[in-house]
């Protein structure tokens, strides 16, 4: 049996997990969502672009269409989640 990182927390009690153990296992969670919430909007993108061509060159006013705004978002939202993430595990990692 591997104990190696568990802490008993008293005479026959179950072995928990340990601070950093604790901690791994939540960066790792939002990790995973971080990702999850990237690849679902780079494979919607590519999904609409093969699909839904027609609504992707629909105008918005004069000069923009709607693949722009989706196209800017698309490349923003990766960059806001990075920061996301860096302030929430600086403000974790302690």
């Amino acid at each position: 049996m591997q104990t190696e990182g568990l802490q008993a927390s008293g005479a026959g009690a179950p072995m928990r997990p340990t601070l950093d153990e604790a901690r791994e296992t939540r960066r790792r969670r939002v990790c995973l969502w971080l990702a999850f919430a990237v690849a679902v909007i780079y494979i919607g993108f590519a999904v609409l672009v093969g699909f839904a061509k027609g609504l992707l060159g629909e105008r918005i006013g004069q000069t923009f269409t709607v693949g722009l705004y989706i196209g800017g978002f698309v490349a923003v939202v990766p960059w806001l989640l990075t920061v996301f993430y860096v302030v929430w595990s600086n403000r974790n990692d302690r």
